[in-house]
């Protein structure tokens, strides 16, 4: 889509429900139509530009039908709620929340400051690194869910990925609902935005399903983070036009693909510093494993889980010595946009394992089987604070687990307060004794020895979620 222009003309146009909505603004165009704000908050109009004497857009105009009869309850889709059968230009009108704007408008400002010498200050302004990781983990748990009912969504674009203007807030919408069809792994409609299609697509050889919406995401959520097209190395920016085609049809290698290298990229943002290593492994499988074989790509349940997983290891530089970037944490707690390293005393790395009692062990066990680790994390930073669910971040789980406690680091220590009447214990030391939660906690500064500390969830008498760290 185009970007969003004043519409200096007043218009105001009938739905099927008798109401009238006045157009104020044109967001956007694709193929199929045109997508206009009007004067009711919250209110999208989309009116094809053929009337419906093309046999194609009365075939567009039944799906639309087809599309509003769906099961979308509970998912931020901007569903069709009244038709707008003018024969010249028809429609339908979608709702979404108020004071949202195209992803598209952060992606293409984000990238043009970088490309002009403008450095990252509008990547900073618009969110960095963890408002996009947290737009991204909330845009695949649509998409799953969506999937979960049978559909796909196909045309993923920044253009119909809606988001909140304002960077205090990381709501997520997608419009364009008509693009939504059954999901088949041969069939499906033909639509889709070039840039961001799947190779299977480009070739003529799929229809859209969910693994051409995993590839989509892929591709979207690389850009957004990386400002760098995953497909567009310095053999295609540098070459002719026939080698974008070649590049976007699957026929080249990515740019980070770890043996072959002709199409590596020179720009963009440092994936290996910037991503977590599960990030890299999902983008990894999806454009090497995922560009000629579509059933080796993620799901988008496992997109959301690596990227709900990524929420949860979110960093932020201090000001006062370094740059104030967000980012993913890593090992040595290194900012990658300036090389500060947060202070050991400023953070809390947790990590979630299971533990499992003798009784419920088979015979021959020891007490080193009884902790079963995980690879899911927690990262806790002085000052803010995190919720530990019954199940641990990134995995399928998670989002539907009940809250059991709320933690926060501060000068004083680690506070502990019980969201749950459920089973809540804390030991001090590793071995020590458990002691059981039913009012706020401080595990106090003055304790600290760098011994095994952990939060138990659960019945201590069965096998049940802990979350260790070094206090």
């Amino acid at each position: 889509m185009n970007k969003p222009q004043k519409n200096p003309s007043k218009r105001v146009v009938l739905d099927t429900n008798g109401i009238e909505h006045e157009l104020i603004e044109r967001l956007g165009e694709g193929g199929q139509g045109v997508v206009f704000r009007t004067r009711d908050p919250g209110v999208l109009l989309k009116l094809s530009k053929v009337g419906l004497a093309d046999a194609r857009v009365q075939s567009w105009f039944h799906h639309v039908s087809w599309v509003a009869r769906q099961p979308l309850t509970g998912l931020q889709i901007a569903v069709p709620v009244a038709l707008i059968d003018n024969r010249h230009n028809p429609g339908y009108v979608m709702e979404l929340m108020d004071g949202m704007e195209p992803l598209g408008r952060m992606l293409e400002q984000a990238a043009q400051a970088l490309q002009e010498g403008e450095g990252l200050d509008s990547y900073r302004a618009s969110g960095g690194v963890a408002r996009r990781v947290r737009l991204l983990a909330k845009l695949a748990r649509i998409l799953a869910e969506l999937h979960g009912r049978g559909l796909a969504y196909g045309d993923l674009s920044p253009a119909n990925v809606f988001v909140s203007r304002s960077v205090d807030h990381d709501e997520v919408w997608l419009i364009d609902s008509d693009n939504i069809s059954v999901s088949s792994r041969t069939g499906g409609r033909m639509i889709w935005t070039r840039q961001f299609g799947a190779p299977e697509i480009l070739r003529g050889m799929s229809g859209i399903n969910s693994l051409t919406d995993s590839w989509s995401f892929g591709i979207l959520a690389f850009q957004l983070l990386t400002l760098i097209h995953p497909f567009k190395g310095d053999l295609v920016e540098d070459g002719v036009a026939e080698l974008e085609e070649q590049a976007l049809r699957g026929e080249l290698p990515w740019i980070d693909h770890p043996r072959e290298h002709a199409n590596a990229c020179s720009g963009g943002l440092p994936r290996t510093e910037l991503l977590s290593l599960r990030l890299r492994t999902l983008f990894e499988q999806c454009f090497n494993a995922g560009r000629e074989e579509p059933g080796a790509r993620p799901s988008m349940a496992e997109w959301a889980e690596g990227f709900e997983a990524a929420a949860a290891m979110l960093a932020q530089c201090e000001p006062e010595d370094g740059c104030g970037s967000s980012f993913i944490y890593n090992p040595r707690a290194c900012c990658p946009f300036c090389d500060t390293v947060i202070p050991a005393a400023r953070h809390l790395r947790l990590r979630h394992v299971v533990f499992a009692p003798m009784t419920e062990l088979g015979e021959g066990a020891s007490e080193h089987d009884q902790w079963l680790a995980t690879p899911d994390l927690l990262l806790l930073q002085h000052g803010y604070e995190v919720v530990l669910r019954s199940s641990p971040v990134g995995t399928s789980t998670y989002a539907s687990s009940p809250a059991r406690c709320r933690l926060r680091f501060d000068e004083q220590g680690l506070h502990l307060t019980p969201l749950s009447t459920l089973g809540l214990h804390v030991a001090k030391s590793n071995g020590g004794p458990l002691k059981a939660l039913d009012k706020p906690f401080l595990f106090k500064r003055e304790w600290q020895a760098r011994a095994t500390a952990s939060i138990h969830l659960g019945d201590p008498t069965r096998t049940h979620s802990v979350w260790r760290f070094i206090w």
